[in-house]
């Protein structure tokens, strides 16, 4: 069994997705062929190393690798990673493609 993508867009989207309304705006988007290879290392690893928690059900690692704003409302996301992660388990993880997203610049309530 192959998993095909675990990637910072794909695991935010998922996030933002399953918590409930909450609003993901990226002011910027930088796609992988816009990377140095250093910053797409720092990204593919991340998303390797997360990837690898959700396929062993570790919920309180993948938690404390989420943005606050998820975080607060992780229920859901947690649920979701205890019902797939048995699924998943002898899965071999490949990362697709990179994208980062920056909305540094948004204020609350913006979007």
């Amino acid at each position: 069994m192959r998993l095909r993508c675990f990637d910072f867009a794909l695991v935010a989207g998922l996030a933002a997705a399953l918590c409930g309304p909450v609003s993901a705006w990226g002011v910027s988007c930088t796609t992988e062929s816009q990377m140095t290879q250093a910053e797409r290392g720092v990204f593919e690893q991340a998303a390797r190393s997360l990837g690898a928690q959700i396929q062993a059900a570790n919920v309180a690692a993948v938690r404390a690798q989420t943005m606050a704003s998820v975080a607060a409302q992780f229920g859901p996301l947690s649920a979701t990673i205890e019902r797939v992660a048995p699924e998943i388990k002898q899965a071999s993880l490949t990362v697709d493609a990179l994208y980062s997203l920056k909305a540094t610049d948004i204020q609350a309530g913006e979007g």
